[in-house]
This record gives structure tokens, sequence and C-alpha cells, in this order.
């Protein structure tokens, strides 16, 4: 799981780290956020309404290199 949309379909669910998400939850809680759900996973929620499309982009790209096979990630990164 990279990203999919939330069953209240104006968030995202978005694979991060437990660090990267305190840091964007306590930088803007407006934004991010979770539900006692996803306490114990790497994901963040992102209200859709509130975000802005620079943050999302960055956002999902960390999110597709910790999946991505390294090989894809220097292609991407000698772009």
């Amino acid at each position: 799981l990279l990203a999919r949309i939330h069953q209240k379909e104006d968030a995202l669910v978005v694979k991060t780290d437990f660090d990267e998400r305190e840091k964007l939850m306590q930088a803007n809680p407006v934004t991010y956020y979770i539900t006692d759900h996803y306490t114990n996973h790497p994901l963040v929620l992102v209200r859709l309404p509130t975000v802005q499309r620079h943050e999302l982009r960055e956002l999902l790209i960390k999110a597709w290199r910790r999946e991505a096979p390294k090989k894809l990630v220097e292609e991407f990164d000698s772009k």
C-alpha cells in the first residue's frame, strides 16, 4: 500500500514512517491526522481539501521511494 482513498472520501491514506507522521501531524494537524485504527501502522491520513498540491506530491514520492526497487529510484533521481 502506497496510498488509497479513505472511506470518508475526502482523505487519502498514505504510507509514511512513524517519525515523519508525527512531524506532519504536529506541523499541520488540520491536514494530517490518524484514527485509532492507524495508530500502530506507518500510515497517515491526509485531508484532500486542505493539503497543498506540492506537499501531497512530496509525500507520495517518499511513499513510493520506500517501496520501489533501488534501480527505479536511481532512474527517477537521474532525470
